[in-house]
């Protein structure tokens, strides 16, 4: 089941990357239904508990979100709702933490260079999901 569960959850992610990266928005009704099956795909695995503790990396961002007006989006806090259900509370960090360092680098090179750019997060949560997933 964790199969399945890691396959959605990468889909999802890699879906979202091209429409945040395009749009620089996250439509609200796929993650709702990921969340809904990966929690259906845990309580039926049995362990639903066990993964529910990493939603509140989700919770913390949408605060933050509303705390900063939508510099952290809304979308990216649904992202990691998602990916605490599939990952757990320290792989959720683990992938934050990836995730913001991977959008750091990038954001130097923007610097550098001299271009003041939004840049959106949710390709880089995609790759870091990868390389987690890897690892």
């Amino acid at each position: 089941m964790n199969v399945f569960i890691f396959l959605i959850t990468g889909i999802y992610l890699s879906v979202m990357a091209v429409i945040d990266h395009r749009l620089q928005k996250i439509p609200v009704l796929p993650g709702v239904i990921g969340i809904l099956v990966i929690v259906l795909a845990r309580v039926v695995d049995g362990d639903f508990w066990k993964w529910m503790p990493g939603v509140a990396v989700g919770v913390f961002l949408y605060l933050m979100s509303k705390a900063t007006r939508g510099a952290v989006g809304e979308g990216d806090a649904l992202v990691y709702l998602m990916t605490g259900v599939t990952l757990g509370f320290f792989g959720n960090i683990e992938l934050l933490t990836l995730s913001l360092f991977f959008s750091a680098i990038v954001s130097v090179f923007f610097r550098k260079v001299g271009k003041k750019k939004r840049i959106p997060f949710v390709p880089f949560t995609a790759i870091a999901y990868g390389v987690v997933m890897v690892l």
